[in-house]
């Protein structure tokens, strides 16, 4: 359900949104309500500044609740979300945005010795994202932008605070193409993020009983794998394939610098050495196609 309220207050450039959510998981046995609200201001006829919050559940793993080795009993996950953003509207097809905005995380499945699991868990997500999406200049457009993002929890088996999976510090994107002539196109697509965070394997103890060497693990989420850095570069031609049939054709380059991107790490049997691994579909690679509609 949503409600849209203009000239609130009897104030003419000021408007709400408000909007309530039900949510029934039926084979978990769990249910909730969950508030929004959106109020805007425009300051002038390209711009407007807005505050939004909102509550937001959602339920764990569903193998969380079995009654083996998890809990029946547990909530779902919580969040509620403070939001300010800004946009102008530069044109019809030119558009700036820059948003901040915290999450406050609670209810998070937390490892119990007694119960396997709890709500105890916490956390919070806090960043900025900035987009520009239009016209760079002449026949050259598309999109730019970047985000920042500071997040931590403690949660499962995370005894502490600690730098979430999803804490990619620094993620910026580049998306852009020229028309060369009314036919033909040419694109770029960069992607520029920080490396995510895991859990380093800083030694190992030998296992007599079982001949193998058991690594042991530094702080949880201490450390950081490579920045990611991918280029794409793509040529397009448009045409009327038959006098009645829209189509495209492209060559596309991706990861044309074959920038090698570690997305995990491999040991040597007693840990004292690692090797990265690259990611199988981030390797340069040529891709010929078409689109034809019909």
């Amino acid at each position: 359900m949503e409600i849209e309220k203009s000239s609130l207050l009897g104030i003419k450039n000021l408007f709400s949104v408000t909007g309530l959510r039900f949510d029934n998981i039926k084979p978990l046995n769990i249910h909730w309500f969950d508030p929004r609200l959106n109020i805007g201001y425009k300051l002038t006829g390209k711009s407007t500044l807005s505050f939004g919050w909102g509550i937001f559940h959602q339920h764990p793993d569903p193998r969380l609740y079995a009654e083996e080795d998890g809990n029946p009993l547990l909530k779902p996950m919580k969040a509620v979300h403070y939001i300010l953003s800004y946009d102008y509207k530069i044109t019809d097809n030119d558009n700036f945005r820059i948003e901040a905005y915290y999450k406050d995380y609670n209810n998070l499945p937390l490892e119990d010795a007694a119960l396997n699991y709890n709500n105890d868990g916490y956390g919070f997500a806090r960043g900025v994202d900035i987009l520009f999406k239009g016209n760079f200049t002449g026949n050259l457009s598309g999109w730019v932008s970047y985000g920042f993002i500071d997040t931590k929890r403690k949660w499962m088996d995370y005894e502490k605070l600690v730098p979430s999976n999803f804490d990619i510090t620094h993620n910026f994107t580049l998306v852009a193409k020229y028309n060369l002539t009314p036919a033909f196109q040419i694109g770029i697509n960069y992607k520029y993020a920080t490396g995510k965070s895991f859990t380093p394997v800083e030694s190992s103890v030998y296992r007599d009983n079982l001949n193998i060497y058991e690594p042991l693990y530094g702080r949880d989420n201490s450390a950081r794998y490579p920045d990611y850095q991918r280029l794409d570069l793509r040529f397009t031609y448009l045409t009327i394939l038959l006098d009645k049939w829209f189509t495209v054709f492209y060559v596309e380059g991706m990861n044309i610098l074959n920038i090698k991107n570690i997305m995990d790490y491999s040991y040597n049997g007693d840990y004292t050495e690692r090797k990265g691994i690259e990611s199988y579909f981030g390797r340069r690679t040529i891709v010929f196609g078409t689109i034809i509609n019909l």
